[in-house]
């Protein structure tokens, strides 16, 4: 089966880059045995450098599920490490970025998700969307992950826009990336800084303790004299980025949940984000909505041991459940949106995000939504109205001249159009919305789901608070 595939690659005449040790690079497994010839090999890296916005590897994309994930790991994590010796030649950046979505494992897969942000913040923005377009087309499961973390937080409206049309090409993948971040089910995970043994414990604010012993630390401590300062150094940067990464986790875990919620966009990996330990304060505060194959959905809260209660109070068992995401209010009863308020008091269970106190609004003429949310309404100075927005989750074009926000929740794009007006003029301008758009990907919807229009109603009624 790879046989025709293994003489493709062998006859191609294009070289490797120059940098590249061909004789240090590790081996190519097949799944099915036996290991890819090195001529093969040097074929696939030199087809690697035809990947890009305009063209695909198409030879190295289809011998790639035929290889062992591992050796494809190790293999792009040596060309990485002969670019940096190499001081990292700028000719070969593209096709690296683009191998690293096709050749990536979980870790690799997670440097170009936050490649994205260190680009923009270099303000090598073209580069930033060759990582979105990277994660687009990549095999590897935890890409649409990064889709729909970047389609919320990336750094740029543009960065946004990509990775939200991206993700509408390629379905699938949860709304809420799970990641341990080297935590045990206790929340804890060892520590070294030196010859110092340490405990970090994930707090329920999702802060990290640090521990010698049975002391709890204000801070990572000093380094002793007969450490080695290099090693110290790199314990610190590397707690660093532990705390920034579970704060990116915690904060995109949140945004993710919130999604769920208003789109119906169901968590199908939940068993393993109700038991992972770094978004753990957060989901035992929430109220969920279970999918069973047969007979209605099912709703219950978590508690801190891991039962799953009904709003009464009793045990459930989830073992049925498909799938799950978070109860809208407006789908709740005044009664059951009470019980289950009691039950979170009685459970001493913090909410991490708006659920039971969300406000809540239905069209008062269905067939026209927006067009009775909107009439009557006054005008709005257009700063209050800019900032409004974007506390909203909106984003806004800059330039010239600027007459909507845009708002991507899941597989929808929210457009609210209001007067125009310019950022360069000093005139302070009240505006009038004028119309608002909702799209399913790039298709209008003639019909707005409920939670949606009640979402946008609470974003349309902020702007007079």
């Amino acid at each position: 089966m790879s046989e025709p595939l293994v003489n493709d690659l062998t006859a191609l005449r294009t070289r490797p880059s120059r940098w590249v040790d061909l004789d240090a690079l590790p081996p190519l497994r097949l799944k099915t045995g036996g290991v890819l010839p090195e001529a093969a090999r040097r074929g696939l890296i030199a087809d690697l450098k035809s990947e890009g916005t305009a063209g695909t590897a198409q030879h190295a994309r289809a011998i790639r599920p035929l290889l062992q994930d591992a050796d494809c790991a190790a293999l792009i994590g040596a060309l990485l490490s002969d670019w940096v010796e190499a001081e990292q030649p700028q000719a070969d950046r593209r096709w690296m970025l683009f191998a690293i979505g096709i050749l990536g494992n979980a870790k690799t897969i997670d440097l170009l998700g936050n490649r994205v942000f260190e680009e923009s913040q270099a303000k090598q923005h073209r580069m930033a969307g060759y990582c979105v377009a990277s994660l687009a087309r990549s095999p590897h499961p935890d890409a649409p992950g990064w889709l729909a973390r970047l389609s919320r937080t990336a750094p740029t409206p543009r960065l946004r826009s990509e990775a939200w049309t991206a993700r509408q090409a390629r379905p699938g993948g949860d709304p809420v990336m799970v990641r341990s971040r080297g935590f045990d089910h206790h929340g804890q995970r060892a520590f070294r800084l030196g010859a110092r043994a340490l405990l970090l414990r994930l707090q329920p604010d999702g802060s990290i303790a640090i521990f010698e012993g049975r002391k709890r630390l204000k801070s990572l401590p000093r380094a002793r004299k007969r450490d080695d300062p290099a090693a110290v150094a790199a314990a610190r940067a590397r707690f660093s980025a532990l705390k920034a990464a579970v704060s990116a986790d915690l904060t995109d875990t949140i945004a993710g949940l919130v999604e769920s919620m208003i789109t119906g966009v169901t968590v199908t990996e939940w068993r393993a984000l109700l038991a992972a330990p770094v978004p753990h304060f957060i989901v035992r505060g929430v109220i969920w909505e279970g999918l069973v194959e047969s007979g209605d959905p099912i709703r219950f809260l978590v508690t801190d041991e891991g039962d799953a209660l009904d709003a009464a109070g009793a045990d459930l068992d989830l073992d049925g459940v498909t799938a799950v995401r978070p109860v809208h209010p407006l789908g709740l009863t005044d009664r059951e949106t009470d019980s289950w308020r009691s039950l979170l008091i009685e459970a001493a269970a913090s909410p991490a995000f708006p659920q039971l106190d969300r406000p809540t609004h239905r069209p008062p003429d269905p067939d026209r939504p927006f067009g009775s949310l909107l009439a009557g309404r006054p005008a709005v100075n257009r700063w209050q109205l800019a900032r409004t927005m974007i506390a909203r989750g909106y984003t806004v074009e800059r330039g010239y001249r600027i007459d909507h926000a845009v708002k991507l929740i899941g597989p929808f794009r929210i457009t609210i159009r209001h007067d125009p007006y310019s950022p360069f003029d000093r005139a302070h301008a009240s505006l009038r919305l004028q119309q608002v758009m909702v799209s399913h990907g790039e298709t209008p919807l003639p019909r707005v789901p409920g939670v949606l229009y009640s979402e946008i109603a609470a974003d349309v009624g902020a702007l007079l608070r």
